[in-house]
């Protein structure tokens, strides 16, 4: 290893890497997803790795190019893995690059398994799910500064990045109160090493979400998300419209021109400029796609789960009882052919 000259670092006019995904994920470096427990991290996580195969947008954020990517999950099991990409997958293109899934049990960074894997499918992205099953003492400052050490050497020798999914420590009294980096379990080596720390947690209303991210090369930013069906969506910039109503407003129509499409939420209550925004925002989650004569149609791949519920989405008005939701629901949308 040589060492560089201040000269020839201040001479140097390299570029700095572009971001894997935009604000989230950087070349060769740890990103650390952490939330409290079942407020969805693996389905986050899958649904990053799901639009870093393909290329897409990842809740507003670009994804460089498609990034293979190797996920090692020690908590579901294969059908369970199966169930939750199903859920995922009609939302986003062909995979462009290589996506290894590996539900497993017993692996230890320590040891050469998660070495062998990475050496075997070469990833430009390994997830490692959840950290605490990775290793045996997370508590203790010496055994976690081995695991992060061991994660810098896959880094250092396959030029990878890697998220590692991480638990917080049980809520306290004021479950109310946002996390914060101190939340995150176990010892501090952990936050002090990655360069990127996203706290995923579920927000004031019901269903809703937010992700804190904080870190070496980015700015502190909140997403506010909510959660779909399987799918994490970003809450758009106009709240009075939800996700719900603005896919349901589609519903019943053919493929519209662009211009058709924003009028027709503007009947929702939108002025021109937001309903705009709200296209382009259905554009790039997915519920909208471009047809051959650059109409827009609501993605038949996301809807017809059945009658009342379409991709996690239940349509029509709230009734006092379920049997009356259900029928207002059948009503207020008809699936296209």
């Amino acid at each position: 290893m040589k060492a560089e000259s201040l000269g020839d670092l201040l001479a140097d006019a390299t570029p700095d890497p572009t971001p894997l995904v935009n604000n989230l994920i950087w070349p060769e470096s740890i990103t650390l997803l952490a939330g409290r427990t079942k407020v969805g991290k693996t389905q986050f996580v899958l649904q990053l790795a799901r639009a870093a195969v393909a290329g897409q947008p990842f809740l507003g954020h670009v994804v460089s190019r498609p990034l293979s990517v190797l996920y090692i999950g020690q908590e579901d099991a294969r059908w369970a893995l199966g169930k939750r990409m199903r859920g995922i997958e009609p939302r986003y293109d062909a995979a462009r690059a290589a996506f290894h899934l590996l539900p497993t049990k017993g692996v230890l960074l320590e040891g050469k398994g998660v070495h062998r894997m990475v050496t075997q499918y070469r990833p430009e992205l390994v997830i490692l799910d959840p950290l605490r099953r990775f290793h045996a003492r997370e508590e203790e400052k010496g055994e976690m500064a081995q695991v992060i050490r061991e994660v810098d050497l896959l880094i250092q020798e396959f030029g990878c990045a890697v998220i590692l999914v991480h638990h917080m420590r049980k809520p306290p009294s004021d479950k109310k109160r946002t996390p914060e980096v101190a939340d995150v379990r176990g010892s501090s080596v952990i936050t002090d090493q990655a360069n990127t720390i996203a706290l995923l947690s579920e927000d004031v209303d019901k269903g809703t979400f937010a992700l804190t991210v904080t870190g070496n090369y980015t700015e502190r930013q909140t997403l506010r998300l909510q959660r779909i069906g399987s799918l994490f969506e970003r809450r758009g910039t106009h709240e009075r419209l939800s996700v719900e109503e603005a896919v349901e407003a589609f519903a019943d129509h053919p493929p519209l021109k662009r211009a058709e499409a924003v009028k027709v939420l503007m009947g929702r209550g939108l002025s021109r400029s937001q309903a705009y925004g709200r296209v382009r925002e259905m554009e790039q989650a997915g519920w909208l796609r471009e047809e051959e004569d650059g109409r827009l149609a609501l993605n038949g791949a996301l809807v017809g789960v059945r009658p009342e519920v379409h991709a996690g989405v239940r349509f029509g008005p709230q009734a006092a009882s379920e049997d009356t939701s259900k029928q207002d629901a059948g009503n207020a949308i008809r699936t296209r052919a």
